[in-house]
Formats: structure tokens, C-alpha cells, sequence
């Protein structure tokens, strides 16, 4: 990709995540152009929901699975992420929520090799659809306001012959930008 196309590649996609309240009409356009930028096979979108207690699951495409789905199609089956436990204690065991609440990037090469939060959700994924989740970028998304309101999921970077590797630095930077 061009260094030009590349910019305006990503100056829409800034655009697109400008409107909050658009965010579920322009899902495809934000996922589609970050798997691009990133070499990317799968993102995900997760927002907070209505009361802001926990994450919802609004968008997945992983390419290699033919799969995208949107929450406002109404099919998206996963369940939402809990920020807080029953004592009102934060959920850190999940790094989803812990990028949100923290306002902090993962970036984590080996999903079945790291050991600070619990992926057994992705494990699932992988042993149910045969999928295998390794590298992942988590980033938080914030809006005007300077509030995190949601999370971005890339998973599985590949190189150029196809294999899976760890996601960068720069990408961590570039997105982190765009996403605040």
C-alpha cells in the first residue's frame, strides 16, 4: 500500500470514529481499514453499554473464517464483558477490560503463552471454529471528551507469507492516536 493511499486510509477512519453516535453504520469501514493497516486476519469492537457496566460485543470480522458480524444486525452470540465483579471490584482478569478501565495497549504475542489475564474466552472461540488466536493488540478507544467508551481487538498480524506474527510498536502508536 502506498504511503499516500495509507494516509487516506487512515484519515477516513479517524473520520468514521469521530461520531460516536454512527460508530454501528460505519463498523465494517473501522474494522476493514485497521485489518488493513495492520495486516491483520480478525478486530473486534467491544462498547460500553447503555449503563456502563460492562462491555458489549458490537462487531467481529476475521477474514480467514469468512466471518462479520454486527451487534445491529442482531447476531452477534457472545456474552457481554463485566467491569465489575459483585463487590464492585474491578474485572482483572480480563484484558479487555483492563485496557478500558486503564486507559492501557496490549499488545500480546502469544495469547496461549501469557499468563497475566484469562483468554479463555478466545480459547473457546478457537476450539469451537477451529481458529487459532495467537497475536493480539487490544486498544482503547476514547471519545471528545477524553473518555474511554469501547475496545479494539486485532488479532492474528501476518507477514507477508501468511504467518502469524507479533504486532508493532509504530501500529501501537498510529492507533492508539487515531483511537483517542
Amino acid at each position: 500500500m502506498s504511503d499516500k493511499l495509507l494516509i487516506n486510509k487512515l484519515t477516513n477512519l479517524k473520520h468514521l470514529l469521530s461520531n460516536y453516535e454512527l460508530i454501528d453504520e460505519n463498523l465494517k469501514a473501522i474494522l476493514t481499514t485497521i485489518k488493513e493497516f495492520t495486516n491483520s486476519d480478525a478486530a473486534t469492537i467491544y462498547r460500553l453499554n447503555q449503563d456502563n457496566s460492562a462491555l458489549e460485543f458490537i462487531a467481529v470480522q476475521t477474514d480467514s473464517l469468512f466471518l462479520d458480524l454486527a451487534k445491529s444486525d442482531n447476531n452477534i452470540p457472545w456474552p457481554d464483558l463485566e467491569l465489575y465483579d459483585e463487590n464492585n471490584n474491578p474485572n482483572n482478569i480480563n484484558a479487555s477490560v483492563v485496557c478500558l478501565l486503564n486507559n492501557k495497549i496490549f499488545n500480546i504475542p502469544d495469547v496461549y503463552k501469557y499468563d497475566d489475564f484469562d483468554f479463555e474466552g478466545p480459547k473457546a472461540f478457537d476450539q469451537f471454529t477451529g481458529y487459532e488466536t495467537r497475536s493480539m493488540l487490544i486498544l482503547p478507544i476514547t471519545n471528545n471528551d477524553n473518555k474511554n467508551i469501547g475496545i479494539l481487538q486485532l488479532i492474528n498480524k501476518k507477514d507477508t507469507q501468511g504467518d502469524t506474527i507479533s504486532f508493532t510498536k509504530e501500529e501501537e502508536k498510529v492507533l492508539f492516536s487515531i483511537l483517542s
